[in-house]
């Protein structure tokens, strides 16, 4: 199982920020990778910050992830909408399972759901190790035993069905 967190901001497309140069480090995604292993769960973090839509797509399509978690805020969730429209429009990436999170998601569920996330994510992100649990169990497309699963998580009505 490949797991892969990233985000889309891209600091070249930023003038204000490319002349401070003083930017975030990802440190939401970070954390979450590193909480996965502590659980035994392997994963990768590609960081966009300094590199660029074409570079962190061409990524995605030499690696292929199974679980790909895209953090989203005000700033970059139309990079996020037009790298999940890539992604569902490339056949070797179509199957790959979406994670959404971040600040914006709770104003935005059904938009992102509508461009093609699988799951969004309202919370705290570690409480969400069932999704790589299960997954690494195989229950690939069940997204009902995630529900079972996540129950009193209050994420069971975002959950989008995934064919097959």
């Amino acid at each position: 199982m490949k797991i892969v967190f990233t985000h889309a901001y891209f600091l070249e497309q930023d003038p204000k920020e490319t002349v401070i140069m003083k930017p975030y480090p990802p440190l939401g995604i970070l954390y979450l990778s590193a909480w996965l292993e502590k659980f035994g769960i392997e994963n990768e973090v590609f960081d966009s910050t300094f590199s660029n839509p074409d570079k962190q797509r061409q990524y995605l399509l030499e690696n292929q992830p199974d679980i790909l978690a895209i953090y989203t805020n005000l700033m970059s969730k139309i990079q996020v909408g037009q790298l999940l429209h890539f992604i569902r429009n490339q056949p070797n990436l179509a199957k790959i399972l979406v994670v959404i999170g971040g600040p914006d998601v709770s104003h935005n569920i059904e938009n992102y759901l509508a461009l093609g996330a699988d799951i969004v994510v309202i919370g705290e992100g570690e409480q969400t190790i069932e999704i790589a649990q299960t997954w690494k169990m195989g229950f690939i497309h069940n997204l009902d035993t995630w529900t079972d699963l996540l129950l009193g998580m209050m994420l069971a009505p975002l959950f989008k069905q995934i064919p097959g």
